[in-house]
């Protein structure tokens, strides 16, 4: 867990921009000229990764998935909702209480949007997570509540990876039948996600939301930094890390797919 927490943090842009830039710094010292082409390469790929034109290109690259048309919503043969989680702040002062993340809030917007168009009932996934230990998927499920007047019928309260809300997402919908989903988050995330999904036996109808946005190169203002640019480097790179961890790690292509495997069989035959 560790590890795999480490790697996340610093093989991702702005932590692995430092770490080029310093080991530059260091290498400087014995070899100046590899030093500052180290420390250069570092910088230029730091604002490279901060321009929204190269974080549109990292993003339209790990999408597989378009949007889900309206038109043919009611055809898709699901029988469920889920909504993956994207952690929440502990006690927000502005509300007295746990409150998702902007990345959440636009989960459960598309989610109750797709709720009110087709009816199916909602899935919210995530266990504890943050400091106050608080079930990720209790807070998303009264945020889902209060803000938009929808109650989830379930709750998957034990997961703290994707591979995990598969999982217990399968223990809570195969026990009731249910395999045909529409599987609602990021458009980034949604490749690694409807993978796993799959693995753990459902029949995933994707339904991202904020998919990638085309910015044509020669306009000068889509290379200029931002923070939100940066931001989404670092999601995407991030879900490049996991795509790579599965294939090597788990749970695709290792021991951890035939657990999986095996148990979507035993609870497909209590």
């Amino acid at each position: 867990m560790l590890i795999r927490v480490l790697v996340t943090i610093w093989l991702v842009p702005p932590a692995l921009n430092m770490l080029v830039i310093a080991s530059g710094l260091l290498l400087s010292r014995w070899y100046p000229r590899i030093g500052i082409f180290t420390c250069l390469a570092g910088l230029v790929s730091l604002w490279a990764f901060s321009t929204p034109y190269i974080s549109s290109l990292l993003h339209a690259s790990i999408e597989r998935h378009a949007a889900l048309e309206i038109e043919s919503l009611n055809k898709t043969g699901a029988d469920a909702i889920i909504v993956l989680g994207a952690s929440h702040f502990d006690m927000a002062k502005e509300y007295g209480v746990s409150a998702p993340t902007a990345d959440g809030l636009v989960r459960l917007h598309y989610a109750a949007s797709l709720h009110h168009q087709t009816g199916l009932p909602i899935l919210l996934t995530g266990g504890p997570m943050n400091k106050r230990q608080e079930i990720h998927s209790e807070v998303l499920g009264k945020s889902l509540s209060s803000q938009f007047g929808i109650d989830a019928k379930w709750l998957e309260r034990k997961s703290s990876t994707t591979w995990q809300n598969a999982i217990f997402s399968a223990e809570i919908l195969h026990s009731v039948g249910i395999t045909d989903v529409l599987l609602v988050t990021h458009s980034y995330h949604m490749r690694r996600a409807a993978e796993l999904y799959k693995l753990a036996g459902f029949n995933v109808i994707a339904a991202p939301t904020q998919l990638s946005d085309h910015y044509p190169w020669d306009d000068w203002r889509f290379w200029m930094p931002t923070i939100d640019a940066l931001d989404l480097s670092n999601k995407v790179l991030h879900e490049y890390l996991g795509l790579a961890w599965y294939q090597l790690v788990s749970p695709i292509g290792s021991q951890n797919e035939r657990d999986i495997r095996l148990y979507t069989i035993e609870s497909d035959n209590p």
